[in-house]
């Protein structure tokens, strides 16, 4: 069935109306390029298939995200090692292994540099930010950041993210296999923000990137989890004419 129709979110709105653009209209070509950023990823894997977005509506997956993606129990918050209204993600894939195992992909997606950090933790309930200030020491030792590196900030978004991928990694044995995407529009325009165009490639990306990971104290060489950290650079896709052409195939 044509995709066109898939994207009902006007041009300009984002990486998140990019992202729909690459999941739902260029689907193998997507998976295509995710294949390449990844040898781990392309040696495991036989099968990607998204399960959000969706065509049919703009619903993001939460703590559901590790069961609708067919992953074993427990999930994060199953295990009572992170609390309830963990990450939203962008994307999820369940991704199916030559083995027939069960994987999956967590897409966060990024079009400027503003949208790299956010306001912080939002928790407030005592057990709840005790629970998260425990797993992010987790992952801070697995990936030996400086000692009193604060992920409860503006680096907060990036960090819970990189926790989730600790979680199936490092935490759970046997390991889950799931892969990590952090997804970088390149020369995405923001209309509804002033014609802000952001970063036009992975050389203007790359500054930016490290300047976040300087903050968060990631080192600059290879951690535990880079295996599985998939860091992808796609460009923006230009806006569909207003209406289909005859032979549009997805």
């Amino acid at each position: 069935m044509s995709a066109w129709y898939s994207i009902d979110m006007p041009y300009g709105y984002g990486s998140q109306y990019q992202l729909r653009r690459w999941v739902l209209e260029r689907t193998d070509e997507f998976n295509a390029h995710l294949r390449r950023a990844s040898p781990t990823l392309d040696e495991w894997v036989d099968d990607i298939a998204w399960i959000a977005p969706a065509a049919e509506d703009h619903h993001e997956l939460r703590d559901g995200a590790w069961s609708a993606a067919g992953l074993p129990t427990p999930s994060p918050q199953e295990a009572g090692w992170w609390p309830q209204r963990g990450p939203v993600w962008d994307a999820v894939a369940k991704a199916t292994g030559r083995n027939g195992q069960a994987g999956a992909l967590f897409l966060e997606a990024k079009g400027r540099e503003a949208e790299l950090r956010s306001g912080g933790s939002r928790a407030t309930d005592p057990e709840s930010i005790s629970a998260i200030r425990s797993a992010l020491a987790d992952v801070q030792a697995a990936v030996e950041t400086p000692i009193g590196s604060d992920w409860m900030g503006p680096a907060y978004q990036p960090a819970n993210r990189l926790a989730m991928l600790y979680f199936a990694r490092c935490k759970r044995q046997p390991p889950v296999p799931v892969w990590l995407v952090s997804l970088y529009v390149c020369r995405e325009r923001y209309t509804s923000v002033s014609g802000v165009v952001g970063p036009a490639d992975e050389e203007s990306w790359r500054p930016i990137i490290r300047s976040l990971h300087d903050e968060m104290g990631l080192p600059h060489g290879r951690t535990v989890l880079s295996d599985w950290w998939i860091e992808l650079f796609l460009p923006a896709l230009a806006p569909p004419p207003t209406t289909p052409p005859a032979t549009w195939e997805r």
